[in-house]
């Protein structure tokens, strides 16, 4: 009783305070003659809740304009704050409109609010112009605070979107910045350094993020943060785990979990217990991972988080089959593949629960309208009758509906059947060469080494050489259809340099071109901007140029271009070599081609071109293909200037 006393006097300052600033903005918005008023009454309660980055001079706030700016900037943290996204990002917009030309300060307080928002709505393309600007900001008023905060959210956005060098790159220059700065007792620098943890972790780059979270740790450790000690030692086990360091990982578990449990930090202590559970498992002390992992799992469903669920589930099928558990094993294998489907199906089951209510109470109501029927007149059985039929008629139509939905499923499952035969084929018959040919090679050295003179070894490697080239070329050919085939690798667009980008491209092909004395000629203009995924673009650029050094005559030249038109840009790889028939045009982009060896010999598997158009569809885009025989070929990959529209078009046009 005495901590429900003590949790609702801590919650009800907080909510009289959102209450109170959500009537007085409400007034405010009404206009008349008291606008003026609830202005200075919202901005002193900002000011109190430091929602302002900077002191405000007197003379500023009572400026008509001005105030409108700082209540509209005071509401979009106060939105942020209550998790109001959307309406935080109206307030923010509201308030960049109304700063006074010359206030880069407030410029840069508008665009801060306005990138974190479009953060949490996933909008990272917005977010990242916001940011960037933001550092310009920072940079022109060489304000390091500015500059490290603008950092610290471009770091987040690349993490964000999987551009883990970019992440890095940032937030390295942000913590550069906050080891100059020593006015918050290191909060910045902390949060600084577990972001770089995170970052490191992902990169697989485990000794060098354990360095990063200790020296995190050790600074809010020093300042008292509690709450953040705790969640530092959650991210250092997941390093620890990484490692394989079970024992040291356990006692910091236990450390962050006496601190979870005094702050009642329900998620982050179910993260611990699936840690501490994992580590007790590995140390084979199974009582104890047994109780701390169904601990876990109770307090998931009392708070029904269903993506931590599945994966304690998980951990316990794990345990129960390593101590031989068979029957429990199974239990929670079947428990943990139905939470984590259920994840994707939610809305679904909620529609057949909604259905099934429906359908049982109208079967209730049919058996009292036939009990009426018997005692009062032939009306009533007449309806029923209706109901009945109207209700086979519908089940009727949901079972067409239903039947034409699986067979269209079962023809994309045999296409995508076929597709995949195809694809092990392919991938057997030209496996099987390159070993076959590399075992031989490496056979006939070890067995003749000293027999054979130096011109033949050199021939016998530079075959071995040409084998392992092509055996390359197919694996990460496949690695990379394989990673977008599976969803592991969704388009996540953001502003990319297409110069930038095709220099990237031309520098990862160069030793191919120089083997056969081809000169690539880049003619893209500097900042050249368009909104796609950097890694998409990549991989289509590699692989076309990869493909026209293939095909082109030795000393003759391919050349990279970049056109545009309204709506889209256009990328153009062109060679002069061996060219293509109609009928290898109208096959080249499927698995139904055959692939062909190159001017200088050179083997493909034919996935390449299948893995480029594919990606150029996931970006809105496509790929098209002129070419004439014996003069060359032109490779286009189309682009999208707005890729959130092409979007919309494409998911209309599949519907």
């Amino acid at each position: 009783m005495k901590k429900l006393f003590a949790i609702a006097f801590l919650l009800v300052p907080s909510i009289l305070f959102a209450a109170n600033v959500d009537t007085l903005y409400s007034k405010y918005q009404k206009g008349g003659n008291n606008q003026g008023h609830y202005a200075q009454q919202l901005i002193q309660i900002f000011i109190d809740e430091e929602y302002y980055n900077h002191a405000i001079d007197p003379r500023f706030k009572e400026d008509r304009k001005n105030a409108h700016m700082l209540v509209s900037l005071g509401m979009a943290n106060h939105y942020y704050m209550k998790s109001m996204f959307p309406e935080s990002i109206k307030c923010g917009k509201t308030a960049e409109n109304a700063v006074p030309k010359d206030s880069l300060r407030w410029f840069s307080e508008c665009y801060e609010i306005l990138n974190v928002a479009y953060q949490r709505t996933g909008d990272f393309s917005l977010a990242l112009q916001y940011a960037q600007k933001d550092l310009n900001i920072g940079k022109e008023l060489k304000d390091k605070k500015i500059q490290s905060s603008a950092l610290n959210s471009l770091a987040a956005i690349y993490y964000a979107t999987e551009h883990m060098d970019e992440a890095l790159l940032y937030i390295n220059q942000a913590i550069d910045l906050e080891r100059d700065n020593h006015s918050d007792q290191g909060k910045a620098l902390a949060i600084r350094l577990g972001i770089k943890c995170e970052i490191l972790a992902n990169m697989h780059r485990n000794e060098e993020a354990l360095e990063c979270i200790n020296e995190a740790l050790e600074l809010d450790r020093k300042a008292n943060r509690t709450e953040k000690v705790g969640i530092r030692l959650s991210q250092k086990a997941d390093i620890l785990i990484s490692l394989k360091q079970w024992r040291q990982c356990k006692d910091i578990c236990l450390q962050a979990l006496q601190i979870f449990e005094k702050t009642h930090n329900t998620i982050d202590k179910i993260i611990t217990l699936k840690q501490l559970g994992i580590c007790e498992t590995e140390l084979n002390e199974f009582n104890e991972a047994e109780k701390h992992l169904l601990e876990g799992e109770q307090l998931c469903k009392d708070i029904n988080f269903k993506p931590l669920l599945w994966r304690i589930q998980n951990h316990l099928y794990l345990l129960y089959k390593k101590t031989y558990d068979l029957n429990r094993a199974l239990f929670y294998l079947e428990k943990s593949s139905q939470n984590k489907d259920s994840l994707n199906k939610e809305e679904y089951k909620k529609l057949v629960s909604e259905y099934q209510v429906k359908y049982e109470n109208s079967e209730t109501e049919q058996e009292l309208e036939l009990q009426k029927v018997k005692l009062h007149n032939r009306n009533y059985v007449i309806f029923a009758l209706t109901s009945v039929m109207a209700l086979i008629l519908t089940i009727a139509i949901s079972l067409y509906f239903l039947a034409r939905a699986r067979k269209k499923r079962n023809i994309e499952l045999t296409n995508l059947s076929a597709q995949r035969d195809r694809i092990f084929s392919i991938v057997s018959h030209d496996l099987k060469n390159p070993v076959a040919s590399q075992k031989q090679v490496l056979n006939f050295i070890c067995d003749h080494y000293d027999q054979i003179d130096d011109v033949t070894k050199k021939q016998q490697l530079t075959a071995l050489k040409q084998s392992n080239e092509s055996l390359s070329e197919l694996l990460i050919n496949l690695l990379e259809w394989a990673s977008w085939e599976s969803g592991r690798l969704p388009f996540k667009p953001i502003r990319i340099d297409l110069n930038s980008v095709s220099r990237n491209s031309i520098r990862l092909v160069e030793g191919q071109a120089k083997k056969k004395n081809i000169t690539i000629e880049q003619n893209i203009q500097e900042n050249n901007f368009i909104n796609s995924d950097i890694n998409f673009v990549e991989t289509i650029l590699r692989n076309l140029l990869s493909n026209a050094i293939k095909f082109s005559y030795p000393d003759s030249s391919v050349e990279i271009s970049c056109f545009e038109s309204a709506q889209e840009k256009i990328l153009s790889v062109s060679d002069h070599g061996v060219g293509l028939t109609p009928e290898q045009i109208n096959t080249i982009f499927t698995l139904r081609g055959k692939s062909t060896l190159g001017t200088g010999g050179e083997k493909g598997s034919g996935i390449g071109m299948v893995v480029c158009q594919e990606l150029a569809e996931k970006a809105h885009g496509k790929l098209t293909v002129t070419s004439e025989k014996n003069k060359g070929s032109t490779f286009s990959l189309h682009l999208p200037k707005n890729p959130d529209s092409a979007q919309r078009i494409f998911k209309h046009k599949t519907k």
